[in-house]
């Protein structure tokens, strides 16, 4: 699920070009071969080759080979001797085409919607696969609930029932045990690139950690830690191997809300800081961005939001910002 929160996303950056509002910092425009004008200059430290791409990206060479072939992604260097080199920054391409493929496009499709220059049609193509993935999921989870149900002798499962998901609901959670990355903001982009790559081929995230003064202040793409829920598969060991160090999530009341169809990220955070003007309590140091279905969750909502709340000091009657 934390490919959906890509496409996601992706569309925040579709609207922003629709909008003419800055999108990030422009990439190197596309020459007429397909390739990244001035890509020569870039660093050879920052350079890969097919089969450390292809590794980096969890694929074989001939995917890549395939991809090139065609036009989807086509290397940003080519040397004299024809040897393929890739920048770490296309990693994030390749991931967009991945999330496209999963959600149900063809390769043809997703050549021509990354070559589509309208961001209206791009923005109307992405809104529609993000709408078909929510069908999906609610459909896989309510055989689930099925199945659950089932397996209990025909009652209701645990936990089955929504309720009314576009509302904040309080919840008490309890001190819960998992697996931290190193801070993400403290690492240049191709190591942070490379340090995720490892972490996504091995295990599922299942959360994000915001910080709440981020979030508060409007900034809910700052993206601070990766968490992971632990597993009997990843032993201490391989949690060491990825730099993932222990994490406590505290016990306490928090403000949870879900993600609505067609709503964005940027959304679901924004109405869940208006709702805490209502609250008693403050936001705690951190936002959880939770992927549900990567808990094996049964909320069919593919993002879920959850901040602690913490007692307000009685003088003062405001959230700060």
């Amino acid at each position: 699920m934390y490919g959906y929160r890509i496409l996601q996303g992706n569309l925040q950056i579709v609207r922003a070009a629709r909008a003419e509002a800055p999108a990030g910092p422009p990439r190197p425009p596309l020459g007429a071969s397909g390739r990244l004008e001035g890509a020569s200059s870039i660093p050879e430290e920052q350079l890969y080759t097919t089969g450390q791409f292809a590794e980096l990206c969890g694929v074989k060479k001939q995917t890549l080979f395939h991809y090139d072939d065609i036009g989807l992604l086509v290397p940003a260097l080519v040397e004299d001797n024809g040897y393929r080199r890739y920048s770490y920054s296309q990693y994030q391409d390749f991931l967009l085409i991945s999330c496209l493929k999963e959600a149900g496009m063809s390769l043809t499709e997703i050549k021509d919607y990354l070559e589509e220059s309208d961001p209206v049609r791009r923005q109307h193509t992405v809104e529609l696969r993000l709408a078909a993935l929510d069908n999906r999921i609610a459909y896989l989870m309510n055989v689930r609930k099925i199945l659950a149900s089932s397996f209990a002798g025909g009652g209701s499962a645990p936990g089955s029932g929504l309720g009314n998901t576009d509302e904040i609901r309080l919840e008490n959670r309890p001190q819960l045990q998992m697996w931290s990355t190193r801070p993400l903001d403290s690492m240049e982009d191709k190591e942070l690139v490379e340090y995720i790559a490892a972490i996504v081929k091995q295990v599922e995230p299942s959360a994000v950690l915001l910080a709440s003064e981020d979030v508060l202040a409007g900034v809910t793409d700052v993206q601070r830690y990766l968490l992971v829920h632990k597993a009997p598969e990843l032993s201490d060991e391989l949690a060491a191997q990825l730099g993932l160090q222990p994490f406590t999530r505290p016990q306490g009341r928090y403000g949870v809300t879900d993600q609505q169809p067609g709503e964005s990220p940027e959304d679901v955070y924004a109405r869940l800081v208006r709702s805490m003007e209502d609250f008693e309590e403050l936001p705690g140091e951190f936002f959880y961005e939770e992927y549900p279905l990567a808990g094996g969750s049964e909320s069919a909502a593919p993002l879920q939001i959850a901040v602690q709340l913490i007692p307000r000091d009685p003088s003062n009657t405001s959230i700060p910002h």
